[in-house]
């Protein structure tokens, strides 16, 4: 099947310098094109793209199988960062976990991935972003584009109720003290009249 007139494929772009590797979909079969993530776009700025070489691992039919085989593809060669240019398992395109056959797999790779970015070996740790990098976070145009119904993010799934039961990360788990003191220490202090619903000297409810 072709999309817009164009085959539809997976692809993987190595680098030939220090062999981590980018996967990513391409819905227009375009051979020079190597991905518009941020890390895989970094790396052919610094390395320039001749030191890169593309190979198609899939050619798809529809843009399920499309969206299933990357985060297939992506999971089986485990080139999320720090190992490879991946940032996520998958862009958006609906959820192609809860029906895959690899699904244990790719969720244990994905909750890896995760223990590998906390603390000190987080990409970010110390740093602080820009007030102009915040007032675009914060910004409501930002997110009136969101695709909340196919997005993955942690908010989008539990807002469409896919972060139920065992369905989320901390079933069955619980805080380790330190943790929650931490939490708490985060926490802004609402009690009494700090408290926005706070007035008059007693407690009402916002309008």
């Amino acid at each position: 099947m072709c999309y817009n007139g164009y085959r539809m494929n997976i692809y993987k772009v190595t680098n030939t310098i220090n062999k981590k590797v980018y996967v990513g979909k391409d819905t227009h079969d375009d051979e020079d094109y190597l991905g518009s993530g941020t890390l895989i776009k970094r790396a052919v700025k610094k390395y320039g793209k001749h030191n890169f070489r593309k190979e198609i691992l899939a050619r798809c039919e529809t843009i399920d199988e499309l969206n299933t085989q990357e985060i297939d593809c992506i999971a089986h060669l485990d080139c999320i960062h720090p190992k490879g240019y991946n940032i996520l398992f998958g862009s958006m395109g609906g959820d192609t976990i809860t029906n895959n056959p690899r699904q244990e797999e790719i969720k244990n790779r994905m909750s890896e991935a995760g223990r590998k970015k906390v603390g000190s070996k987080n990409g970010f740790y110390g740093k602080h972003h820009t007030p102009e990098t915040i007032s675009k976070i914060v910004s409501k145009d930002r997110y009136s584009a969101h695709d909340k119904e196919n997005c993955m993010c942690a908010a989008c799934m539990a807002s469409r109720g896919l972060m139920r039961g065992q369905d989320n990360p901390m079933f069955g788990k619980q805080h380790a003290p330190h943790s929650i003191e931490k939490m708490k220490a985060n926490r802004p202090d609402y009690s009494g009249a700090n408290n926005p619903n706070y007035k008059d000297g007693r407690r009402v409810k916002s309008n």
